[in-house]
């Protein structure tokens, strides 16, 4: 679809929802220094004729942030026009923001430009226009940047995870056993948790370039080393971590980077992580799965230097 072209595109959510959408896809933490750490600045929204798909990714995709809602498990998604949106994730928040968290808000684009409308009968009306950036200058989107890849290099394996994404629609399914599937890696050891005990391991969301999760399971019990650099010394949480329910296949050792603290950072409420040795985090967040939204998250192991 070229942009000379474009037709009309649009969808109505809460705007509560959508600015829950754009946080997920926008990803944040914060460092020691007390400085905001921003992991995409922008996305593409994809609206089809029952679902909304957007799929962002931090540079060299060390993190996938994943947003999909279905038309039949949510019924307050109303889709107007299908096609893409281009947004600017922090422009578009500032404009969201003179709404209700109440609202139903319609949000349309056309020709490089976005309106936002109110649609409550029990307010007076409300629209404001906004310009928007064009589709091909869309930095982290996933899939067109995987598109790029697969141009630029002829990647094998990105090919593969395009296969995948136009089978499933999604970056991952769950299996009938209860695994996970990421782009044809399966991930057997699950924990559903709250995310404040994370959130602990994470020291309240503090993103450290250089920081690592070590995560260890042995005799079904899950560790996550960290160490405070405020303190000098290791620090670890694993007993004190509730667990709602887990299941691990067997003992194993694995390690992620500070993306995974930007993802808990970003989270509340119960979460599902999936998992495996040396292989990538699944993290599902239950409570909007509960209200038929998917927000999940991939993080990418960390490779250890030789």
């Amino acid at each position: 679809m070229s942009e000379e072209k474009s037709k009309v595109v649009g969808f109505k959510l809460p705007q509560n929802i959508i600015m829950d959408i754009l946080n997920h896809l926008r990803t944040s933490g914060t460092t020691l220094a007390g400085e905001n750490v921003t992991l995409a600045d922008d996305c593409i929204i994809r609206v089809a004729n029952n679902v909304l798909l957007s799929i962002t990714t931090d540079e060299g995709r060390k993190i996938i942030m994943q947003v999909k809602i279905n038309k039949s498990k949510f019924k307050d998604l109303q889709i107007l026009n299908k096609g893409l949106i281009p947004i600017n994730i922090e422009i578009t928040k500032k404009f969201l923001s003179r709404f209700s968290s109440s609202d139903s808000v319609e949000v349309v684009y056309e020709n490089g430009m976005i309106s936002f409308k109110r649609s409550n009968p029990d307010f007076p009306p409300l629209e404001i226009f906004m310009s928007t950036k064009r589709i091909n200058s869309i930095q982290c989107d996933f899939f067109s940047n995987l598109k790029k890849q697969i141009d630029n290099e002829k990647s094998e394996k990105d090919k593969k995870l395009l296969e995948f994404f136009k089978k499933h629609k999604s970056i991952y399914f769950i299996e009938k056993d209860g695994s996970a599937n990421i782009f044809g890696v399966k991930l057997d050891n699950f924990i559903e948790v709250a995310c404040g005990h994370l959130k602990e391991v994470v020291k309240d969301g503090e993103l450290l370039e250089n920081r690592i999760y070590p995560f260890t399971v042995v005799d079904g019990k899950l560790n996550v080393t960290v160490k405070s650099i405020k303190e000098e010394n290791l620090n670890r949480i694993s007993r004190g971590i509730y667990v709602k329910s887990s299941s691990f296949t067997s003992d194993f050792s694995t390690t992620y980077s500070s993306q995974f603290n930007a993802a808990i950072s970003s989270t509340r409420g119960h979460i599902q992580l999936y998992f495996g040795e040396d292989k990538p985090l699944l993290l599902i967040k239950q409570s909007d799965s509960d209200r038929g939204i998917d927000m999940s998250y991939i993080v990418m192991p960390y490779i250890h230097k030789k």
